[in-house]
């Protein structure tokens, strides 16, 4: 093995290293000692809140899209439509008209009304017209939910789960109503079937039924300890949820642990047509179905990567998966695949997906475009020759066995210093990348926080600022 030299690491780094389990069949325990510890926990009823002072919505933008369309999106890569006839529309921070620097989330109401949150405002799509949803006195929400029976809007930020009936907003603060101590801090809302609101915080899981709040964690209704980021209810109404190490699953009793076949899953995602994904860091997309799991990864027809991000089964049976590297769409043994080279992607993290009815036609990927890179390695203020320096599409793995830190990825490029400490990437897809350098045979160097960020343009040789190996 050989070692990625970090100033610091970070947990989403650590999972890069996660290795799969061999157990694929379903496993399941109870999370509570008894289903009936978990039936008579008491609600926690709300408390009165203040309504914010809303306006009506202002037009924010205006296009035209065709039935069927698909959205996507991710941090720091924008918003992508493809229409229903096949054209792309990509909004990034660039595109002045609707500017959008990071999708946060998604989601479509039962007529088809599109919301879409992200780091530049919370905006209702109905027919032509974007409008930006009224702010309120808490933060903006960062995940979202429609309520299939009323309509509502629900969003969660760090303190605060949200509700938006068409006129106003309303809010719920976190601690107390979904659980105590420190680590309540919603992560997660989702809406069932009957209008049942779910959320997610760091540690504990609660509900919300329209007189009150009633929460699961440790010590009450639980006795193992979880962390959680992702919850979503199925269409028979039990409830999914990726925890620490497991999936958990409630089925209006009982809490169940299930184990999807890799450990720290990340999203999971319910499927109208019953299914269940769950996202990984690096393992693929495990689906479960009939009670058993199976696995898609790349050695699955037509996807090349298993660094799944997303997943969503559009009324036609074709399989979307957005990936690191842009959004693959399976359609039995076919696979079409688009990134930002070869389409109209705004960034190639697709983290969040939402599909309307059969989904679009597939417009035929492009050539790929591409750009170029340069920068200058030192080492003490001097050139450093013959480095060898590495180009990612995913933060560059901390434990390797490969060549170098990159080994693995969907696509990486390496190149070395010349005499003047100068390296060159050519004819690379265009997009955002990681980098990393060499040190010596056994250490690379890259960016944790801050730094550059590699971005290649079409047809422009883009400079990087110097690095010094021997700068801390």
């Amino acid at each position: 093995m050989r070692r990625l030299l970090f100033t610091s690491l970070t947990a989403s780094m650590v999972c890069a290293a996660c290795t799969a389990l061999t157990t694929t069949d379903t496993t399941t325990r109870p999370v509570a000692t008894t289903s009936e510890s978990v039936a008579t926990t008491t609600p926690r009823t709300t408390t009165e809140v203040t309504e914010a002072t809303t306006t009506t919505l202002a037009p924010a933008f205006s296009l035209e899209l065709r039935p069927n369309a698909a959205w996507m999106g991710g941090a720091g890569c924008g918003l992508t439509v493809l229409d229903g006839d096949g054209t792309w529309h990509g909004f990034t921070s660039e595109y002045r008209a609707f500017p959008v620097e990071s999708t946060q989330d998604l989601a479509r109401a039962p007529d088809g009304v599109m919301y879409a949150a992200t780091s530049d405002g919370l905006y209702r799509i109905e027919g032509s017209t974007w409008q930006e949803m009224p702010r309120s006195e808490w933060s903006r929400p960062v995940e979202i939910a429609v309520d299939p029976v009323t309509g509502d809007l629900w969003g969660a930020n760090y303190t605060t789960i949200l509700r938006y009936d068409g006129s106003e907003w309303s809010g719920y603060e976190a601690a107390g109503l979904m659980g105590e101590g420190d680590e309540v801090h919603p992560r997660d809302v989702t809406v069932g079937p009957d209008g049942t609101v779910w959320a997610v915080t760091a540690s504990t899981a609660a509900r919300y039924d329209g007189s009150g709040w009633e929460w699961w964690g440790t010590g009450n209704g639980w006795d193992d300890e979880y962390s959680f980021d992702s919850i979503a209810v199925a269409g028979d109404g039990s409830v999914w949820v990726a925890a620490s190490d497991a999936v958990l699953r409630f089925d209006g009793d009982q809490w169940e642990v299930l184990d999807p076949g890799f450990r720290s899953p990340q999203q999971v995602i319910a499927s109208p047509g019953g299914e269940v994904f769950v996202t990984s860091w690096a393992n693929g997309l495990a689906v479960y179905e009939g009670g058993r799991w199976s696995m898609i990864d790349k050695s699955t027809p037509g996807l090349d990567t298993d660094r799944i991000r997303s997943a969503y089964r559009d009324d036609s049976g074709r399989l979307w998966l957005g990936t690191s590297w842009g959004v693959t769409v399976l359609d039995g043994d076919a696979g079409a695949a688009y990134t930002m080279a070869t389409s109209g992607l705004a960034g190639n993290c697709v983290e969040y997906l939402v599909v309307g009815g059969d989904g679009p036609m597939l417009p035929a990927p492009t050539e790929p475009r591409v750009g170029s890179l340069t920068g200058l390695l030192l080492e003490n203020g001097a050139p450093t020759a013959g480095r060898d320096v590495v180009l990612c599409t995913d933060p560059p793995s901390t434990i390797f066995s490969g060549d170098h830190p990159c080994s693995g990825h969907v696509f990486s490029a390496v190149t070395t210093t010349g005499d003047d400490g100068v390296y060159t990437f050519t004819d690379v897809p265009i997009g955002s990348y990681e980098i990393a350098w060499q040190v010596d045979e056994t250490t690379w160097r890259s960016y944790l926080i801050g730094g550059e960020e590699p971005v290649i343009r079409e047809g422009e040789m883009t400079q990087l600022s110097a690095v010094d190996l021997a700068d801390e």
